[in-house]
């Protein structure tokens, strides 16, 4: 009797047991498939968030926003990526609000200021653990690149000059182009439209050329490597015997970097 006893214990710890252990499993999936979507949620929120924001793209007011789906996708994330989320945007917040003319998540954006920086290099390393808590999880997070340009570099526009041409070469346009942009202020800092030019543009040797149809050169300066604010060409025109120099209408794009400098 007993021993009947016993057995039926067994068996009813046993069914009592099986529920409960299906039941610890599948809310163990549960959790590991909702971590998993959350973090891939607040990856691409983030990533979608540092492009545009390195691109000067999102409106400040939408940054606001996405830094608050940001923080509240990273709640159903895994542990990690809670963890760099966290501290990214608690120095993303600090960003966003204070700024110059735009919010950067880097240590220091031409379009901001000195007084910033410190903010901004803890906005920047905590992007970066961020960055690399996504990327340990699969989720890729996209390096800011500049758009190739509309036109190939590497083909060179041959043409002749004439031999009445005040402006021979191009290196005379590009000393004209320097000293007419010397001129204007880059922002309220001191700087010069030049010192814009020169930092972050490179003249193409092989897309600028002298139009004989118009006696003027059409001078075409591409942004360097790391670079990928501002227009892109940036173009200008010199009449090759009285040295006039004008824009093209296309440089004014009203780009937050130039502050100004691509309107002349």
């Amino acid at each position: 009797m007993n021993f009947k006893l016993l057995i039926l214990n067994k068996f009813y710890l046993f069914y009592l047991i099986i529920p409960f252990l299906v039941f610890s499993c599948g809310e163990s999936e549960s959790s590991k498939i909702t971590f998993k979507n959350g973090s891939e949620l607040a990856c691409n929120i983030f990533d979608e968030l540092q492009l545009g924001v390195a691109k000067d793209q999102i409106p400040i007011k939408d940054i606001k926003i996405m830094i608050k789906e940001l923080e509240a996708a990273s709640m159903r994330s895994s542990d990690k990526i809670l963890e760099a989320s966290k501290r990214f945007v608690v120095a993303a917040e600090e960003a966003a609000t204070n700024y110059y003319v735009y919010p950067t998540f880097h240590p220091l954006a031409y379009d901001d200021t000195y007084e910033h920086m410190a903010n901004h290099v803890e906005t920047f390393l905590s992007l970066q653990k961020l960055t690399k808590a996504c990327e340990e999880e699969g989720i890729e997070i996209t390096s800011p690149s500049l758009e190739d340009p509309e036109e190939d570099v590497t083909i060179r526009i041959e043409y002749t000059i004439p031999e009445d041409a005040i402006v021979k070469n191009l290196y005379e346009a590009n000393v004209i182009i320097e000293k007419y942009l010397n001129n204007f202020s880059w922002g309220d800092f001191g700087a010069k439209c030049d010192q814009w030019l020169k930092m972050d543009y490179q003249i193409s040797e092989n897309r600028s050329f002298l139009d004989i149809q118009t006696n003027k050169w059409v001078i075409k300066y591409f942004l360097k490597d790391g670079k990928i604010l501002g227009p892109n060409p940036l173009k200008y025109y010199i009449d090759i015997t009285t040295k006039e120099l004008y824009s093209d209408e296309k440089n004014n794009i009203n780009s937050h970097i130039a502050e100004g400098c691509d309107q002349w």
